[in-house]
């Protein structure tokens, strides 16, 4: 089971601020951030930065206040979100009405089902907290090739574990009542 840290808004800035150095010319300014806080997102367990460089792109920090929309079910986008601090509330559209099914807690991955997919957003999340700030990228799984095929194995297999947990938590809420 995947340790999920709480980070503070303080925490948040001072993993913005402070990071190993890594060679970093040809990457965006948010994807040396995501490299500096890199081995705090479990998603990255067992990938070396150069590779996660490699592996991302578009990245981008993004701060929510309470009740935005952070995805809309139905959207087309394949993006990965890991929430660094904050709280979002999960609806899924059913007989026109938005019916809640989950949330999703600082330190989660989401958004990983439509990389996988490839299918629109099954899910609208809306943030509850105060203030919620997550990472947001894309990953370049169509490039794979022999020389990263064990990075994204990897990958693969870190994401099928957050999957797998997040499923494990649906059916003791399911087995206990609890909604």
């Amino acid at each position: 089971m995947f340790d999920f840290t709480t980070y503070t808004p303080e925490e948040v800035q001072l993993l913005l601020r402070v990071g190993r150095h890594h060679k970093t010319e040809s990457l965006s300014d948010a994807q040396k951030k995501l490299l500096e806080i890199k081995d705090r997102i479990y998603l990255f367990d067992g990938i070396e930065a150069k590779d996660v460089g490699n592996m991302t792109r578009n990245v981008r920090f993004i701060r929510y206040k309470e009740g935005d929309t952070v995805m809309e079910q139905g959207d087309e986008s394949d993006d990965i979100y890991f929430l660094l601090n904050g709280l979002i509330d999960v609806f899924v559209e059913h007989d026109e009405a938005q019916v809640p099914v989950g949330q999703i807690q600082h330190g989660a991955l989401f958004g990983e089902m439509s990389f996988i997919t490839g299918n629109p957003r099954s899910a609208t999340m809306v943030t509850v907290s105060g203030e919620a700030m997550a990472i947001a990228f894309q990953m370049s799984a169509d490039e794979v090739d022999d020389s990263n095929a064990l990075d994204y194995a990897q990958l693969f297999h870190n994401i099928a574990h957050s999957v797998a947990n997040k499923l494990e938590a649906c059916n003791e809420r399911l087995l206990t009542g609890q909604s």
